[in-house]
């Protein structure tokens, strides 16, 4: 499944968010050498109850706007 995910890093607290478009995915971790793409790939994983190597960055790695995909 791909979702469509706006990553927002350097949050207060990590949470995700349900938009109509996609999630809004809140990380404290920052957005360098990929630790905020490994943080929300963690909470995706716990939010649909699937291991973190079943969910991958798919496109735009390096941009707020990304599409993840989820092997379910």
């Amino acid at each position: 499944m791909l979702i469509k995910v706006n990553a927002r890093a350097n949050a207060k607290k990590n949470q995700i968010i349900e938009e109509k478009d996609g999630l809004t995915v809140h990380v404290t971790a920052p957005a360098k050498e990929g630790k905020a793409n490994e943080a929300i790939a963690k909470a995706l994983a716990r939010h649909f109850g699937v291991s973190k190597s079943a969910v991958f960055v798919a496109k735009g790695a390096k941009n707020k706007s990304k599409l993840f995909k989820v092997m379910i």
